[in-house]
C-alpha cells in the first residue's frame, strides 16, 4: 500500500499537483497532462506502449477475425440462402392470394353456424360412444367373471369324475 501512495505522490508532483490545491474542469488541460505522463514514462504498461494496447484491444473486440476469404463464403452462402427463401416467399404468395381473394374466406362467417351444429353433433357423437364402449367394457369384465366360474365348476366336475373313476376301478 505504501508503494502505491509513494507512486501516487510521484505522479501528483510531476503535474504539480499537491493536497492544498483544486481542480476544476476549466483548469483541467488533459492534452498536456497526457504530454507530462508520456514524458515521464506513463505511457507503457508492463513495457507495452500504450497505443499498442489500444490496437491490441480494438483488434480482440472487433466481432469477427475470419480470414477474408472465409467471410466471403460466409456471405455467399447466406446470399444463396436468401435468394432461395425470396423464392420461397413468391411462390407462398402466389400460392396464398388466390385463397385470400376466394368468396370461402369472405363466406366463413356463414359458415360458422354450420361448422358449430357439426361440433355439437360430433360431441354428442362422442358422449354416446364412451357410453357405448364403458358398457362393452363392463360386459367383457362380467363375461370373464362367468366363463372363470364355469371354468373352475368344469375343473371340479372333473376332480370328481376322476375321484369316482379310481374308486370304481379299485372296487372291480
Amino acid at each position: 500500500m505504501d508503494v502505491l501512495e509513494e507512486k501516487l505522490a510521484e505522479i501528483e508532483r510531476a503535474l504539480g499537483v499537491n493536497e492544498f490545491s483544486e481542480a476544476k474542469p476549466g483548469d483541467v488541460d488533459l492534452e498536456s497532462i497526457k504530454k507530462v505522463l508520456e514524458q515521464k514514462g506513463c505511457s507503457h504498461v508492463l513495457k507495452v506502449p500504450g497505443n499498442e494496447l489500444r490496437r491490441m484491444k480494438d483488434l480482440l473486440g472487433e466481432p469477427n477475425l475470419q480470414p477474408l476469404d472465409e467471410k466471403l463464403n460466409t456471405v455467399q452462402y447466406c446470399s444463396e440462402m436468401i435468394r432461395k427463401r425470396v423464392e420461397l416467399l413468391e411462390q407462398w404468395k402466389t400460392h396464398i392470394m388466390p385463397v385470400l381473394q376466394s368468396e370461402a374466406i369472405a363466406a366463413s362467417p356463414q359458415h360458422a353456424a354450420a361448422l358449430e351444429a357439426l361440433e355439437k353433433d360430433m360431441q354428442k357423437t362422442s358422449e354416446i360412444y364412451q357410453r357405448e364402449i364403458i358398457e362393452l367394457l363392463t360386459f367383457r369384465d362380467e363375461f370373464k367373471d362367468i366363463m372363470n366360474s364355469l371354468n373352475s365348476r368344469l375343473e371340479n366336475a372333473a376332480s370328481r369324475i376322476r375321484v369316482l373313476d379310481a374308486a370304481e376301478e379299485a372296487s372291480s
